[in-house]
């Protein structure tokens, strides 16, 4: 399988990027709460000083606004970040279960890995979920593994029964894609391996069962 040329970058670049992606993260996901729970919040505190709606109403507004809270807590940082990688991932494509034809083969018992690494793995496996979601046509397969011998091993393979959607292609050949590859090169040692096919993407991420 022919390998795609990357763009590259130097580690300053990579960080400079990796540092400006994050907050802007965050500043989403602040705007996400002032705009949502904040005010769902400020919505329900008048209610009930108004003795407006009955109490059954009341509980069905918080019991809302508590599972907002909580997934934007799990968005901020993953319930199994200090935990399980393969749970992490489990947990992660969660809201795309329903939509992306999954293939899982994620071990129960996996090494000691540290957060940083977690949470990178989980942020390029999110955002590539959503551009595949995104699409028009979804894969008729995505394969998502996981081996811990010789080397941690995180294998991305999704497949479509046509040429590969034009606007996947974009994304994972664009910078904001391509400096995802090369932050995890870079914070972890490893390597990633990308091939494609006509059909058929594939990223192979190696890292030491050193690190973690």
């Amino acid at each position: 399988m022919p390998s795609s040329t990357r763009l590259s970058a130097t580690p300053t670049d990579l960080l400079r990027w990796w540092h400006r992606r994050q907050a802007q993260w965050l500043n989403h996901q602040a705007e996400a709460i002032r705009n949502g729970p904040l005010q769902d919040l400020l919505a329900l505190r008048r209610q009930l000083e108004l003795q407006a709606g009955d109490r059954q109403t009341c509980l069905g507004a918080m019991e809302q606004l508590y599972t907002a809270l909580e997934n934007l807590g799990d968005q901020l940082s993953s319930p199994y970040g200090q935990d399980s990688l393969p749970l992490a991932i489990r947990y992660a494509l969660q809201p795309w279960q329903d939509r992306l034809p999954l293939q899982l083969d994620l071990p129960n018992a996996w090494p000691v890995e540290g957060e940083a690494e977690i949470a990178l793995v989980i942020s390029m496996l999110t955002k590539l979920a959503a551009a595949i979601a995104a699409g028009p046509d979804p894969p008729d397969h995505w394969g998502v593994s996981l081996c811990p011998r010789p080397e941690k091993q995180h294998t991305l393979q999704p497949g479509y029964p046509t040429p590969l959607p034009p606007q996947l292609l974009r994304v994972c050949q664009g910078q904001d894609w391509n400096y995802h590859l090369q932050t995890f090169e870079l914070l972890t040692q490893g390597h990633i391996h990308h091939h494609h096919q006509p059909d058929q993407l594939c990223w192979r991420l190696t890292w030491s069962s050193t690190h973690g």
